[in-house]
């Protein structure tokens, strides 16, 4: 059986240069619409496939009261901070690697960077959700870096040009 990988590990890929490029041009509420449809339409479905509960619907759903501004950055942080801890301890793989991508997008409004590593996590979620977990680990990598690219293509139908105010990322890969 190949090595589980919870994250695409090679972010100097050109498609990974990419959507970095991208999302430095978009403005947080932009990112934050962005991320909150893209992880609802791909990465939360494989996560409720394998749960025990819907949690990570609930975190979503505050992500949504965020970027609707029904709830300050304030009110919102502690719901990051939850969402995190409940990712520990998940046992399936699959499970686990899709709650992190969702985490991790959740945590876009505090932190610009995640609009890259939600996609990190959820490119290899959705591998092992089309290939298996006991695939060649080229063969899921092939597949992760096609889900970004999905991704970069998502995003340029969704990005808005000369955005006034894009957001302040520090990379962190």
């Amino acid at each position: 059986m190949a090595k589980i990988r919870k994250m695409y590990p090679h972010a100097d890929t050109p498609v990974c240069l990419d959507l970095m490029k991208l999302i430095e041009t978009q403005s947080a509420d932009t990112l934050n619409a962005w991320v909150y449809e893209y992880t609802v339409q791909n990465y939360l479905p494989v996560y409720l496939k394998y749960a025990q509960t819907d949690i990570m619907s609930i975190y979503l759903k505050h992500m949504k009261y965020y970027t609707e501004g029904k709830v300050s950055l304030k009110e919102y942080k502690p719901v990051i901070k939850q969402c995190r801890e409940s990712v520990k301890g998940i046992g399936n793989p699959q499970e686990e690697i899709a709650a992190r991508a969702i985490c991790t997008a959740v945590s876009v409004p505090s932190v610009p960077a995640s609009a890259f590593g939600f996609l990190l996590y959820g490119a290899m979620s959705t591998a092992y959700e089309n290939a298996g977990l006991s695939q060649k680990d080229e063969t899921c990598l092939k597949l992760a870096e096609e889900e970004l690219a999905h991704a970069l293509q998502d995003l340029r139908a969704h990005a808005k040009e000369n955005e006034a105010n894009p957001v302040k990322v520090k990379w962190g890969c």
